[in-house]
């Protein structure tokens, strides 16, 4: 967040577990669609704060899961790269949900995310510079950052139209 700042002071250690344990048993059995309820989820998790650090990345993994739990081309839609690219959203979502004391703002914020990355068309793979430098050891002299013609096409409006219900079925819920 480029600042030194405290931006949030999760409870106290000892109410952690229990917490983590609420949220993973509300998540069991929720009746809220997977878009809602993965981004309350999201919320949840970064307000619980269970982690020194890290604690986005998880957040973030676990709507991935619960995602691609619901639908399996979810793996592959790039939100956490739309996230990154906007991070000061990303983090002000969250300050201003906090503010209000509810998700909503967050839950707002993440749909349009989302929905931005399934227009995303995916020219390029997701490759983070870490993961690019690991691959970069195991195939020297390949820039694994560039498409690589020889796999799949490119990802895009296929992929939106393929993830978002169908016309009419659970159209307010999106």
């Amino acid at each position: 967040m480029g600042s030194d700042e405290v931006q949030h002071i999760g409870p106290p250690a000892n109410r952690v577990p229990g917490l983590v344990a609420d949220l993973l048993q509300w998540l069991a059995h929720t009746d809220e669609h997977p878009l809602i309820s993965s981004s309350v989820f999201h919320y949840e998790f970064e307000f619980i704060h269970p982690f020194e650090d890290g604690n986005g990345r998880m957040g973030r993994l676990w709507q991935t899961l619960i995602l691609t739990r619901w639908n399996p081309l979810f793996a592959t839609v790039p939100v956490e790269s739309l996230i990154h690219a906007g991070q000061d959203d990303y983090y002000r979502a969250i300050r201003e949900s906090s503010a209000a004391g509810q998700s909503t703002r967050f839950i707002e914020y993440m749909l349009d995310t989302i929905l931005a990355a399934l227009q995303t068309p995916q020219v390029t793979p997701q490759v983070t510079p870490q993961v690019g430098r690991a691959v970069a050891v195991r195939a020297p002299g390949r820039d694994v950052t560039k498409a690589d013609p020889g796999r799949a096409g490119p990802a895009g409006p296929q992929v939106a139209q393929a993830a978002l219900p169908a016309s009419g079925s659970e159209a307010g819920v999106c």
